[in-house]
């Protein structure tokens, strides 16, 4: 096998191996591509089925690779010797610990999420838009919404959902019912026909 540099039209440079296939590409605006003969970046790097760029020390390597994942094009980081850690898919899914992600943050493992602000106070935002509602969805392999925890901005009130069913409900105004959607006291208990207030 042979390996040369050479020039062409356009002041355009060539490094070719393998009895003539370019393996970089330079052209005349300063773009370089490997393993394609028209860069469109300042480095541009093609390969079909993907491409992968590894940083490495003596103990293991890391990746960021463009990779087709069920037809697509997808974005993986690695670590720890090809481990994929995080995938952003084409539709902008993100997968921690998935390579399909079936939501715009996917994650799974143990001990998933932390808020920790170590000079003050943490918070956690779920924001909906004008009227409508925010929840923490409880979920199992067998229901999405098991369990929830729900906030209706049209009207103010809070919801706890347990077995698929709403066990109790907090009014704008503080009043608190139990079997009711919409309790008249500070505490109405309602089973059945009867009810205790």
């Amino acid at each position: 096998n042979n390996s040369f540099i050479r020039s062409g039209a356009n002041q355009t440079f060539f490094l070719q191996v393998n009895n003539g296939s370019s393996a970089i590409t330079m052209l005349n605006n300063s773009n370089v591509g490997i393993g394609t003969t028209n860069p469109l970046s300042k480095l541009h790097i093609s390969k079909a089925g993907g491409v992968m760029i590894k940083l490495g020390t003596s103990q293991n390597t890391s990746e960021i690779e463009a990779r087709e994942v069920g037809g697509a094009n997808a974005l993986v980081l690695s670590s720890n010797n090809s481990t994929d850690h995080l995938l952003i898919d084409g539709a902008g899914n993100v997968g921690i610990g998935t390579t399909s992600p079936n939501f715009k943050l996917d994650i799974e493992g143990a001990d998933l999420i932390r808020a920790f602000n170590p000079s003050g106070s943490a918070s956690v935002q779920i924001k909906a838009s004008t009227g409508n509602n925010s929840s923490v969805d409880f979920a199992d392999p067998d229901d999405n919404n098991v369990g929830q925890i729900l906030y209706r901005h049209a009207d103010n009130s809070m919801s706890f959902d347990t077995n698929d069913i709403e066990k109790m409900r907090i009014t704008s105004g503080g009043n608190v019912g139990i079997g009711s959607t919409s309790p008249l006291a500070k505490l109405q208990v309602t089973e059945g026909s009867s009810g205790f207030t």
